[in-house]
């Protein structure tokens, strides 16, 4: 059930701020209407797998950020 990690440090935080970045273009009204439902969606997975550590477009690509690989 649980996949292993996938996702470095780098890449976890710039998912995260990315995520965050959306979010805070939505409160500050800069984006709205249909481009904002689709951004919020992209920033949720952006945050939720920065927060997992685990992106599942990356398995079948066979990437794996992690600095040190168990």
């Amino acid at each position: 059930m649980f996949k292993r990690k996938n996702c470095g440090t780098k890449d976890r935080v710039a998912r995260v701020v990315v995520g965050a970045s959306i979010g805070a273009a939505y409160v500050l009204g800069y984006i709205q209407g249909t481009v904002a439902m689709i951004l919020g969606v992209v920033a949720l997975v952006m945050v939720g797998t920065g927060a997992a550590g685990y992106c599942a477009m990356y398995e079948p690509l066979g990437i794996d950020t992690r600095e040190n690989k168990d």
